[in-house]
C-alpha cells in the first residue's frame, strides 16, 4: 500500500491489541491498559479516551502522556455531524490543525502540540459510546490507511459495554445481599 501502513503491519496491529484488549479484566484496565497499549504500538506522544456521558457529552476517562492544557478536553460536546463521521467502523486520519476544523480555538488539538490525529469511535452495536484520539507530535501519512481501527473500536467498546453491565449486576446483587441480610 503506497503511503499507508503495509497490510501485514495492519494486521499485527488488530492482532495484538485484540489478544491485549481480551485479556483486560476491568473497564479501567481497558480504558487506561487498552489506550496506553495502542498509543505505544502507533507512537503516539498523547492519547485521550473519553466515555459517552449523556446524549452530547463525552468525559475523558484515560489518557497517555501529559500537556498543561489537557483539562481543556476533559468534557467533550459532541456536534452531531461529528459523530456522524464516526459512523461503526470509520475512523479520521489527519493532519493539525485540520483544514475541516470549525470547533473553538482553545479546543484544537494543535494547542496540545499536535500535528497529527488519529480518531475513531468506540461501538456496542450501533451506539456510539466512547471516542478514542491518538495524538502525534509530527505528521504520520503512514497512518492513513487503519482500517482495522474500526474493528478494534467495536471490540473495545463492545468489551467496554459488557463490563460496564457486569459491574452493574454485579453491584445490584451486593446491594440485595444487604438488603436482605
Amino acid at each position: 500500500m503506497a503511503g499507508g501502513m503495509p497490510a501485514p503491519l495492519a494486521h499485527d496491529l488488530l492482532r495484538d491489541t485484540t489478544r491485549f484488549l481480551l485479556r483486560q479484566d476491568s473497564v479501567e484496565a481497558l480504558c487506561q491498559a487498552g489506550l496506553a497499549f495502542l498509543a505505544g504500538q502507533l507512537d503516539a506522544t498523547l492519547a485521550l479516551l473519553h466515555l459517552r456521558e449523556s446524549d452530547v457529552t463525552y468525559r475523558l476517562r484515560s489518557h497517555v502522556g501529559e500537556h498543561p492544557l489537557l483539562a481543556v478536553h476533559e468534557l467533550q460536546v459532541m456536534e452531531a455531524s461529528w459523530e456522524a463521521q464516526l459512523q461503526a467502523g470509520a475512523w479520521i486520519s489527519t493532519p493539525v490543525p485540520a483544514p475541516s476544523w470549525t470547533g473553538p480555538a482553545e479546543r484544537n488539538y494543535a494547542r496540545l502540540g499536535a500535528r497529527h490525529l488519529v480518531n475513531f469511535g468506540l461501538y456496542s452495536g450501533p451506539r456510539l459510546i466512547g471516542t478514542v484520539n491518538l495524538l502525534f507530535d509530527c505528521e504520520r501519512p503512514e497512518l492513513s490507511d487503519l482500517d482495522v481501527l474500526g474493528t478494534v473500536g467495536a471490540l473495545w467498546g463492545t468489551l467496554i459495554s459488557r463490563m460496564q453491565a457486569q459491574q452493574e449486576v454485579a453491584a445490584r446483587e451486593a446491594m440485595l445481599r444487604v438488603v436482605t441480610e
